[in-house]
């Protein structure tokens, strides 16, 4: 697919993300391939679709959504006329190494090219494959990830997402702070990037803004106390 008719792509896997809704998949059997076979004169249009079936966060209920999504743009035919739009379905466990392995397995198919990449169920496997998608020329869109490192645009050149990023969650706070006239603030979090991150930027703001008069923030690994 040429460089230039990648819009409709992303617009169209925008739809497929809008259209998640919560049910359940049962039985499984992975790779699973949705629609199965292009529609009649078509050709298809292959993107790998990486979902959280395990781990610390399940997001098989998104399928249906997803497959949703697409029988209404590839019956259609305005959105990409003359494709069948096709997803093919591996689990990235919300973790970083199987979610690698899954990509790897999805790029180096012998059948079918992907030319897209949604996921990856959660911002823990999205971090590693959205950072190496552009090296395969490969437009990344996720519905569910918002840690903050996947803002840099440098790192992730190919990626973007449906919700807002995590960093948004520290000037929310600190407006909450200022309207509550809060003295005092403990935060207890889990030492994964997408909490400790939010958890860090939020301590730089309470350390110049000095709005705080104590401040702690509790985590497995990191225990910093702020007083004023």
């Amino acid at each position: 697919m040429a460089h230039g008719a990648r819009s409709p792509l992303v617009a169209a896997l925008a739809v497929v993300c809008i259209a998640v809704c919560k049910s359940e998949l049962q039985d499984a059997s992975l790779p699973f391939t949705y629609p199965a076979e292009p529609l009649p004169n078509t050709t298809s249009l292959y993107f790998g679709l990486l979902q959280s079936f395990g781990g610390t966060y399940d997001g098989s209920g998104s399928i249906p959504g997803i497959q949703l999504a697409l029988d209404n743009i590839n019956e259609a035919q305005t959105l990409l006329p003359g494709y069948t739009l096709q997803f093919v379905l591996r689990d990235s466990f919300c973790e970083h190494t199987t979610a690698l392995e899954s990509l790897h397995r999805l790029l180096f198919e012998k059948q079918r090219t992907m030319i897209a990449m949604m996921g990856s169920g959660c911002s823990l496997a999205t971090e590693p494959t959205a950072e190496i998608d552009h090296y395969y020329n490969l437009t990344h869109i996720s519905c569910v990830s918002s840690s903050i490192l996947l803002s840099n645009r440098t790192r992730y050149r190919a990626y973007f997402q449906m919700l807002p990023s995590e960093a948004d969650i520290s000037a929310a706070i600190y407006g909450a702070i200022q309207a509550y006239g809060w003295g005092y603030l403990a935060i207890i979090t889990q030492n994964e990037n997408i909490l400790t991150l939010v958890s860090t930027s939020f301590s730089v703001v309470i350390f110049v803004t000095k709005e705080l008069r104590t401040y702690e923030l509790l985590s497995d690994e990191l225990v910093i106390l702020f007083r004023q």
